[in-house]
């Protein structure tokens, strides 16, 4: 999930009953459906998905996505190794003071871009959490009027 500041503003705002809430279209909205409609907020695609074969479903489109697919482990690589930025060597393992930054390179876990995705991270749940409570917040004020 890439996290960016609009995203946040998007999230950070205080929810009022009967919210339209936006995902990306051609999503399984499926739980999060069921969770909005214990709390009385709307589930809606934020655009139309286009298809160009009418007789094709969002099942069918969720499993050609190559990019959505089940994780194997251990991560066989095709290509050459992933190298450390600090030593420059390639590693057939990571160790656990490293990180992997992106798909060539380890890096060490006081990386400043490893640094700041734990911050991001961490900020993230937060947000999440202080939205549970807040929620749960107006669930109880609702069962008491």
């Amino acid at each position: 999930m890439i996290v960016t500041e609009p995203g946040f503003r998007d999230q950070l705002h205080r929810p009022a009953m009967g919210t339209r809430v936006a995902g990306p279209a051609g999503a399984d909205h499926r739980r999060q459906r069921l969770i909005l409609s214990h709390k009385a907020f709307v589930m809606v695609d934020s655009d139309v998905a286009v298809t160009t074969d009418a007789t094709e479903t969002a099942t069918d489109r969720d499993h050609t996505r190559d990019w959505d697919r089940v994780a194997a482990f251990p991560v066989v690589f095709a290509d050459e190794l992933p190298s450390c930025l600090v030593r420059g060597a390639p590693l057939k393992q990571k160790p656990s003071e490293l990180a992997q930054r992106d798909a060539e390179h380890y890096a060490p876990k006081t990386h400043p871009r490893i640094k700041l995705r734990g911050k991001m991270d961490s900020l993230h749940a937060l947000n999440r959490l202080s939205s549970i409570c807040y929620f749960l917040q107006l669930r109880m004020k609702a069962g008491r009027e």
